[in-house]
């Protein structure tokens, strides 16, 4: 687990070249605080310097840096950027590559020579055994970048689902790629310029952007599960997987076995390390599966857990998480964020993520990390069940009932209307409403979603700023399965919901030096289970349905029989309202704030007036506010 940068001159030289990259690797420290390297070549004749400073006699438009979190093979053999024997090959690598055991098997078979125990050179070797296909081969998540001088080309990859960011900026004389936005920008003068679209998306809708875009105008990103090679001679971009993609013969004869086999596994994998390895528990179901299954791989060694805690409120889980660390005889680490300044919190939180926070949930999840750093270097985590397992019920009910009336034969209809019925009762119970209506204005208050627009309610949005709002970003819902729930659950999984909790996610592990691990976001049992029929996943009344029955016995009955399920809610209108006169108002009402054209100032104030006077169903909103205001 690295920071990863880099410069590629596609024409000329630039003499202050190292020191950028120097910069670069600099503000990445958080990422890597326990080695670093550089690689500094001239591509013309192969001649370079590789090490630990960025002074070189000659010119060089091959720039590679890197910050090591030491993970696997701790020793200085797996120092970064890593060259191959001939030194025709540089890498530099962020994330982890869980079978590369396995992959070391087969290329040492193959004739190839190991100096180390990393991942890092594994994949080193396998780019040099397999070329770019190399990546279909990898189970893990990974950014990374390999300068190839035979070919004189750098062939860069991000993993399936993006768990690991890259960031780039390209014009016709330069590339300059890095981990995080920041590091970017101290390579590049004049890009902290606004991406006023993406901006208005994450006002409205409540997004962050899809695709390539970022909040910064001339700054990309590469997509998950596609592979770039930049040359002097152009750009090419690839898609190497998707999610129609079955790279193997699963056993859907026997679903619940597969599903177990498939997650036992992933863990064991993903408990592959030289240094301490803990579980982010929140008490419920997917969290609750990894830590019972690691109990299962790491035999009598002390599994230590850590849980956010929200005493008395409603959604604190502490409970349930407690009664999982006894079950598995798990030391058993709570953590409370209690805001004492909430603006200088936040603005950590900004800095390190790059982008503004969509929702509260970030600060109880920087001190959950913040705490779990003290303790380990790697935590397992549950996410990524939810988005392909219909984990939000009220979400995925509708869809659901759609695809029963359309499937429904005559023989079937008693089944079918009792089945609507007891699903329609589970989610009313679960939810305090019907069934089919939008819960989108439950997480968004202030968006009113019409066919063609989306209006922001109260005026707090200034009408020429808001004028430009539409729905979403323009691409395309892709329906790659024959019904509607599998459908939903896809643009949730790959588009919508969980890349933006990947993204702050990994920024805020990161940023306390901690490497998060995600067993459920192994490509294999993500592969199986949209290949699953949609009632192994949601029946009307409950969801996850193959992961509770795979682990029937595994998991504690007390958290299999929760209905209600909390997420990661916070007390945000609390929080806000303790701050609310020294801190809030005076960021969102500033001079600054004002001079951007975004707010109705008048609307504003009264917006921050109803949160201070209990309105707790704004509470999210004005946060989104002020953090969007931080950022700026």
């Amino acid at each position: 687990m690295c920071g990863i940068a880099g410069i590629l001159r596609r024409r000329g030289i630039d003499a202050a070249d190292p020191f950028r990259l120097q910069a670069m690797t600099d503000a990445l420290v958080h990422r890597g605080p326990d080695d670093h390297g550089y690689l500094l070549l001239d591509s013309r004749d192969g001649r370079c310097a590789l090490g630990q400073d960025v002074g070189f006699e000659g010119r060089c438009d091959v720039l590679l840096g890197n910050r090591r979190l030491s993970i696997v093979d701790l020793s200085p053999a797996a120092r970064q950027p890593m060259a191959n024997e001939r030194r025709d090959l540089f890498l530099v690598f962020n994330g982890e590559i869980y079978n590369h055991v396995e992959l070391r098997r087969e290329l040492m078979a193959a004739g190839h020579r190991f100096a180390s125990s990393s991942d890092t050179e594994v994949v080193l070797h396998a780019y040099d055994a397999w070329g770019p296909s190399c990546v279909r081969r990898f189970n893990g998540m990974w950014a990374l970048a390999i300068w190839d001088q035979r070919r004189r080309r750098l062939f860069c990859s991000r993993d399936r689902f993006g768990v690991k960011p890259f960031y780039y900026f390209l014009d016709d004389d330069v590339f300059v790629f890095a981990s995080e936005i920041k590091a970017i920008l101290r390579a590049v003068d004049g890009l902290a310029v606004p991406n006023h679209g993406v901006v208005r998306a994450f006002l409205a809708p409540g997004a962050l952007c899809h695709g390539e875009e970022t909040f910064f105008a001339r700054v990309q990103r590469l997509p998950a599960a596609q592979n770039l090679l930049v040359s002097a001679g152009g750009v090419e971009r690839a898609r190497y997987w998707d999610y129609t993609d079955a790279s193997h013969a699963y056993d859907y004869a026997r679903p619940e076995e597969t599903f177990a086999e498939l997650l036992d596994d992933a863990v064991r994998l993903r408990l592959r390390s030289d240094v301490p390895v803990g579980i982010a528990l929140s008490g419920g179901v997917d969290s609750t599966a990894v830590t019972a299954l690691a109990r299962r791989h790491v035999g009598d060694a002390t599994l230590k857990v850590f849980t956010a805690e929200f005493p008395g409120t409603p959604f604190d889980e502490r409970r349930y998480a407690e009664l999982v660390a006894r079950r598995f005889g798990a030391e058993f680490h709570p953590s409370e964020y209690r805001p004492i300044r909430l603006v200088d919190d936040l603005e950590r939180v900004v800095w390190h993520m790059d982008y503004p926070a969509l929702t509260s949930q970030v600060m109880a999840r920087w001190q959950l990390m913040a705490l779990a750093a003290r303790h380990v270097k790697v935590v397992l985590e549950g996410q990524g069940s939810d988005e392909m397992l219909a984990g939000y019920t009220y979400k995925y009910f509708a869809p659901w009932v759609r695809d029963e009336i359309e499937s429904v034969t005559p023989r079937g209809l008693a089944p079918t209307i009792r089945r609507l019925a007891r699903g329609s009762l589970q989610t009313y119970r679960r939810h305090g409403h019907g069934p089919f209506r939008n819960l989108a204005a439950k997480a968004f208050p202030f968006i009113d979603r019409s066919p063609r627009r989306a209006k922001i309610k109260y005026g707090v949005i200034a009408a020429d700023f808001a004028a430009h709002v539409t729905r979403s970003d323009g691409t395309p819902l892709e329906r790659p399965f024959p019904d509607r729930l599998t459908n939903i659950l896809y643009r949730d999984h790959a588009r919508d919901v969980l890349p933006h909790l990947l993204k702050f996610g990994d920024a805020i592990s990161m940023g306390h030096s901690l490497e998060s691990r995600l067993p459920f976001m192994d490509y294999r049992l993500v592969e199986f289970v949209f290949g699953l029929p949609p009632r192994q996943k949601f029946d009307g009344c409950e969801s996850k349905v193959v992961l509770k029955r795979a682990l029937r016995g595994v998991l504690p009955p007390e958290i299999v029989a929760r209905t209600q399920k909390v997420g990661f809610a916070t007390p945000v209108g609390e929080w806000l309202r303790a701050c609310m006169d020294d801190q809030v108002r005076p960021l969102l009402l500033s001079q600054a704030a004002r001079s951007r054209g975004i707010f109705d100032v008048a609307h504003l104030d009264a917006a921050l007036t109803r949160l201070a006077r209990g309105d707790d169903g704004i509470g999210e909103m004005v946060f989104r506010w002020l953090s969007l205001e931080v950022w700026f």
